[in-house]
Order: C-alpha cells, then sequence, then structure tokens
C-alpha cells in the first residue's frame, strides 16, 4: 500500500502538506486495519461455518474450521484490495491533472517575488534562536 500511494502523494500533494497526508494516510489504514480481526472472526463463524472447539472435535471438524478461517481470511483481504485497486484505477484518471494543477502553484510560488510565508521562514531562520515559544506560536501585530 506504502508503494502504491506514496509516489503518487509525493506528485499531488503540495510539499507544505505532505506530511500531513502521510500522517493521515497512515491513521486511516490503522484504524481500518484494526477492524480485521473481529470481522474475520464473524465472517468464519456465521458466513463460513465456523465451529468453536469443543471436547468432541475431530479432524473432520478441524479441517471445516481452517477452511472457514482461510475463505474468512480471504474475503477480508480480497475485498479490501479490490476497494483499493478500483480508487487508485481511478486515481489515476486524474493523477495528470492533479500533478499539473500542483506543479502550477509550486511555479507560481517560486516566480517573482518570494510569498510573505517563504520570507517569514527565511527570517526566523537567519535570526539568533529566540525562545521556543516565539518560534512555535506566531504573534499577531495590529497597528
Amino acid at each position: 500500500w506504502l508503494i502504491i500511494c506514496s509516489p503518487i502523494f509525493a506528485e499531488i500533494v503540495p510539499a507544505k502538506a505532505r506530511t500531513t497526508v502521510y500522517a493521515l494516510d497512515k491513521c486511516f489504514e490503522s484504524v481500518f486495519a484494526s477492524f480485521a480481526p473481529p470481522v474475520v472472526g464473524i465472517l468464519a463463524e456465521r458466513v463460513f461455518g465456523y465451529k468453536p472447539v469443543s471436547s468432541e472435535s475431530s479432524v473432520d471438524m478441524d479441517r471445516g474450521n481452517a477452511a472457514a478461517l482461510a475463505k474468512a481470511m480471504y474475503v477480508e483481504l480480497a475485498v479490501p484490495m479490490a476497494i483499493c485497486s478500483l480508487t487508485y484505477g481511478l486515481l489515476y484518471c486524474t493523477y495528470p491533472r492533479d500533478r499539473d494543477t500542483v506543479n502550477l502553484m509550486a511555479t507560481e510560488e517560486d516566480d517573482g517575488t518570494e510569498s510573505s510565508a517563504v520570507r517569514a521562514h527565511q527570517d526566523e531562520e537567519s535570526s539568533p534562536a529566540g525562545s521556543l515559544t516565539q518560534r512555535l506560536i506566531p504573534t499577531t501585530t495590529t497597528d
């Protein structure tokens, strides 16, 4: 998953927002992944016929349970991957336009005079260290 989305995000997300997008992507991935074990259990028991092991378990019952778990895991992997493939397949349709838009935005920022955000960042880097609060919390002045 990371192999697919990182190069795409690197080209279609403005540089200023890239770390935020990577963090949100990882967060959503982790949240959705946390639902996988319960879903596999529910699918195995209710859809594919997994029966809890009892004192009367037999080899046939164990094979049936193993098959039920295998089918549930396959469904749990195949369905999200199909959705992911469909989503990224559609993303590739808009990818060239999105990439060109981000490149245009970047060149507009580079042309002419520097933007106020770039000047402020350069001023901050060239100034003495100052306090941490002054660097982290921008202050606004009213005239």
